[in-house]
């Protein structure tokens, strides 16, 4: 009997779909903040607040949101393949 892997997933079966919309959501955020750093810092010779209060909105969001949401989905996974090998193996 074949056994459906669907409902086996967190987040109702849509993990690798939350998972890739949060990498590509936190490189886009990482990109931003980088082209911010660079106009900051080279163009107009001055770190100002907006800055610094973005930079620690980004890592309190890493920490409190993307981080988290990552690693759970990913251990999940890593979790769920080491069991299908764990079953297969002699």
């Amino acid at each position: 009997m074949a056994t459906s892997n669907v409902g086996s997933t967190p987040y109702g079966g849509r993990g690798p779909e939350i998972l890739l919309v949060t990498w590509i959501e936190a490189a886009i955020a990482c990109i931003i903040m980088l082209a911010r750093l660079y106009v900051n810092s080279r163009l107009l010779h001055q770190m100002r607040a907006d800055w610094w209060w973005a930079l620690v909105t980004l890592v309190c969001d890493f920490l409190e949101g993307s981080v988290p949401a990552m690693l759970d989905l990913t251990l999940h996974r890593l979790s769920v393949f080491l069991g299908r090998l764990h079953s297969q193996s002699p």
